[in-house]
């Protein structure tokens, strides 16, 4: 598991988990807000330092201090962005919210209890970004729909790969199945009579 994903969503997976991937949200989500931190955290500061107030002025650093709390606005709105995750793990999905440091949640939906997958993308903003929304179908009829999914059609395919490479793993077929079912009924016959 690499670093950030180790330190963001541990938490959210059992020690015997193991994390397949991650599948984030659109990009364009926080765009928005980077672009108004690097303008008015960033770019105003500087040119106040540089252009009215002077790099060596005791009024300068009150605008350093202004960087640096956007520079930690930054890493928050970051943080936010990429907390906001699906996790394919050997067990199932989990859908991870991260709305701060100290407000995360999750929830986990086996593959055994999974219908389908299916994606949607609708209007303009989705069809050119690429992104969506990813539903998964469960057996109990609430659906779990994810909006603003960074490549939905991907995101889709690769949730039902795992979800068959689990449910049916390589080699083991039906006859498989059915002999070892047989085999226990058998020996239970003879441990009882």
């Amino acid at each position: 598991m690499k670093f950030f994903e180790r330190l963001l969503f541990g938490s959210h997976l059992s020690e015997d988990e193991v994390l397949f991937c991650t599948i984030h949200r659109h990009w364009s989500l926080i765009a928005g807000d980077m672009i108004k931190i690097a303008l008015f955290g960033y770019i105003l500061p500087i040119l106040i330092v540089l252009y009215v107030v002077g790099p060596s002025s005791p009024l300068s650093y009150f605008f350093y201090a202004w960087i640096v709390l956007s520079f930690l606005l930054t890493l928050y709105t970051w943080f936010n962005w990429y907390g906001d995750a699906i996790l394919c793990t050997n067990h199932g999905v989990i859908n991870v919210t991260w709305d701060g440091f100290l407000d995360q949640s999750s929830i986990l939906v086996e593959y055994r209890n999974i219908e389908s997958v299916s994606y949607r993308r609708t209007g303009v903003r989705e069809t050119f970004l690429n992104c969506g929304e990813v539903s998964l179908v469960r057996a109990s009829g609430m659906d779990i729909t994810i909006a603003d999914i960074d490549q939905p059609q991907r995101a889709a395919k690769l949730i039902a790969k795992y979800k068959d490479e689990i449910l049916n793993p390589p080699g083991v077929t039906d006859r498989d199945v059915l002999n070892k079912f047989a085999k226990t009924v058998a020996e239970n016959i003879v441990i009882n009579t």
